[in-house]
């Protein structure tokens, strides 16, 4: 997975998706999220202020490994990675969810016919040469998606009017 994350590499396309980016707000912020990792050896200097932004993965669930137990629900695991990369190539910010749960026969034909949807959210520094670079693993296949994309082409877009939402019934551990 550290491979296909590099800065300026081409995207992975072994686990296909697509991804909203936008603003949650015009409101900049002194600091960055809770669940953002920032700082340390080998980490870009940040300096606030700084922007949420909004993700919102749509994956193929077919590129995705669901197992079905015998007590009849469907199990996954899923690795969600963003990383937030300063114009030298370091790492500014780096957020991670682990998807590893259960569906039911239910949500699992939800899943199939309307996608596997996933919710992040990040903070990146409001000025400055920045990319944002995203990745799926599938962890049971080893599959892997990616994408990067500029952050300046995000930063004058409208906030997102989509209320924010966890994930389709896969719990964050």
């Amino acid at each position: 997975m550290m491979l296909a994350m590099a800065h300026g590499l081409p995207g992975g396309a072994q686990v296909i998706y697509k991804l909203r980016v936008l603003p949650t707000s015009k409101i900049l912020e002194d600091h960055v999220l809770e669940t953002d990792v920032t700082g340390g050896r080998g980490f870009a200097p940040l300096k606030p202020p700084f922007q949420r932004l909004a993700l919102d993965y749509a994956v193929d669930p077919h590129d995705l490994t669901f197992t079905l137990t015998p007590d009849g629900l469907y199990h996954c695991n899923v690795e969600v990675v963003a990383l937030v990369y300063d114009f030298d190539g370091l790492v500014a910010v780096a957020h991670a969810d682990v998807l590893n749960g259960s569906i039911t026969p239910i949500r699992f034909a939800t899943v199939t016919r309307g996608g596997f949807r996933i919710h992040q959210e990040i903070s990146v520094p409001a000025y400055g040469r920045y990319t944002l670079r995203t990745g799926i693993h599938d962890v049971r296949s080893k599959r892997i998606g990616a994408l990067e994309i500029p952050i300046a082409a995000i930063r004058a877009l409208p906030p997102s009017t989509t209320p924010t939402a966890a994930p389709q019934g896969i719990p964050k551990n």
